[in-house]
């Protein structure tokens, strides 16, 4: 677990490098405390981690699920071809309309317009 939240912060700390243009804001981001937050702030924070876990519901059903079948799984001998033909038609039909169906307009990159 501890390794978990390690990497949780090398990955906030880097997030903050890349985003963040000018150190003094970076030291404030850094150097700042939970209890000097506003209500507003607090709010926000609250939403997003609402939302954040929301969204994950899906990933845990599925690790859940995963996990579950992997305990109760006797080891497979032979290879479904179906599933990854499946599989195989998915991948190439999302990333041909991710190709289809882009913009025909140029944009920049969203993380220099601010």
């Amino acid at each position: 677990m501890a390794d978990i939240l390690k990497e949780n912060l090398i990955d906030a700390v880097g997030w903050l490098l890349f985003r963040e243009t000018d150190f003094h804001y970076l030291l404030r981001y850094l150097t700042s405390s939970p209890h000097d937050a506003t209500a507003l702030e607090w709010q926000a924070g609250a939403y997003f981690s609402s939302l954040v876990l929301l969204y994950s519901i899906p990933l845990m059903v599925h690790m859940w699920l995963d996990h579950k079948s992997e305990t109760s799984k006797t080891p497979q001998t032979s290879v479904d071809y179906g599933s990854l033909l499946t599989r195989t038609v998915t991948a190439a039909g999302l990333f041909g309309s991710t190709l289809l169906l882009r913009t025909a307009t140029s944009a920049d990159f969203i993380y220099f317009q601010f």
